[in-house]
């Protein structure tokens, strides 16, 4: 407290004096005020309408806005603005990344997304099914009588026509989803009346 004291007696003489009046002794006020807020007639006519010279106001008073580093305010305006601006943008970016990152595919349907055949181990003309995203797939090996017997049929009259170039990639590869037309069952390679699929389900006969 006593640091306190003489700081203040130190800084302004006074101030010390009117808060501290036993430290020295209080003389009447004879000399004039310097011009300021408090010695104009309009001050003294609506806010201080008294006859009370005291100069404490203007000694005590914070400086004028001229005098400080920064008078208009605008670096203050300018940080306060650029940090709620800031929040936001983080704020909307944790939401944006959160409602995708819910949406995103689990990383155990992204690993079934894809798988990886070793054609080699498949013999020629023979079928084998494999799963991909649940769902079986046939990737058929087939010999040249086999392709023929399938673009031997290409200007067949069919409801929805398809010529056997347009079904695969590869003559000799056949990749297709192994799910009957019917209700989703699985054929049979190698059966029926046309020796390419059979569903046993409902009887559904396939070439290729």
């Amino acid at each position: 407290m006593s640091l306190i004291c003489k700081s203040l007696i130190q800084r302004n003489n006074a101030l010390a004096h009117r808060l501290l009046p036993s430290l020295q002794s209080r003389t009447e006020f004879t000399g004039t005020l310097a011009k300021g807020v408090t010695t104009t007639e309009k001050f003294r006519e609506i806010w201080h309408n008294t006859d009370c010279i005291d100069p404490l106001y203007e000694k005590s008073k914070k400086p004028r806005a001229e005098h400080r580093y920064d008078p208009t305010r605008r670096a203050h305006m300018y940080i306060m603005y650029g940090g709620v601006y800031g929040v936001g943008v983080i704020a909307a970016k944790n939401i944006i990344q959160g409602i995708v990152h819910y949406h995103w595919p689990g990383k155990d349907a992204q690993a079934m997304s894809a798988i990886e055949v070793k054609l080699a181990d498949i013999p020629l003309g023979k079928c084998i099914v494999v799963q991909w995203k649940d769902s079986p797939v046939f990737i058929w090996h087939r010999n040249e009588k086999q392709i023929a017997d399938a673009e031997a049929d290409d200007n067949a009259e069919m409801r929805d026509p398809q010529t056997d170039t347009e079904r695969v990639k590869t003559k000799e590869w056949y990749i297709s989803m192994a799910v009957c037309t019917h209700l989703g069952c699985i054929p049979i390679f190698g059966a029926g009346n046309f020796k390419g699929f059979f569903c046993p389900c409902h009887g559904s006969h396939y070439d290729a």
